[in-house]
């Protein structure tokens, strides 16, 4: 590995190319492994962003999230993201969502005439988000063995990849439950 190789990796862990992005915004290449995420709503502002299709600016709603991890960021809500959030929040004022989990994929959609990838809030209640969160969070507990515990991960992996109390009750059950098996250590 060359110097500058050395330098930039001790500044920031690169895991893919898509870290090279310089973007304000979460985007496609945001979600880890490119899998859906639950994130919780933290507020939203409007702000002016640069639509490189009309090339101008234009004022957009803007979501904040609770989460802190740095490939969480603002999201762009957008015309197609904004009518889904009206649905699934049953028309709620935005200040009434903070605290909401929303889910969050990639979609392949069509801007100006091109194919593109690009965050999608899921078309599921947060009600149902919850209940599952709550579900999750009763069961680690109640594991009486590591395949239990791999088993709920597998299960809830939404949850996984971005919800440090799940992984931090997760790995303390683990601890607890003691190396009587073979079974890996959920990620």
């Amino acid at each position: 590995m060359g110097a500058h190789q050395t330098l930039l990796a001790m500044k920031k862990e690169i895991t893919s190319w898509a870290d090279f992005i310089d973007s304000d915004y979460m985007g496609a290449w945001s979600l880890p492994q490119g899998k859906d995420v639950v994130l919780t709503i933290a507020g939203y502002d409007n702000e002016e962003v640069f639509n490189p299709s009309s090339k101008k600016k234009e004022e957009k709603i803007t979501i904040h999230f609770a989460e802190k991890y740095t490939w969480i960021k603002k999201m762009i809500a957008g015309n197609a993201n904004g009518k889904i959030l009206s649905k699934i929040t049953r028309n709620k004022p935005p200040i009434e969502c903070i605290g909401m989990m929303v889910q969050i994929g990639i979609s392949d959609i069509t801007v100006a005439g091109k194919p593109i990838k690009a965050l999608r809030v899921r078309d599921v209640y947060p009600e149902k988000i919850a209940s599952d969160y709550n579900a999750l969070m009763a069961a680690i507990p109640l594991c009486k063995s590591r395949d239990e515990i791999n088993a709920l991960t597998k299960q809830y992996v939404l949850f996984m990849s971005n919800r440090e109390e799940v992984r931090n009750l997760c790995n303390q059950k683990w601890t607890e439950l003691g190396p009587t098996s073979e079974t890996a250590k959920p990620e």
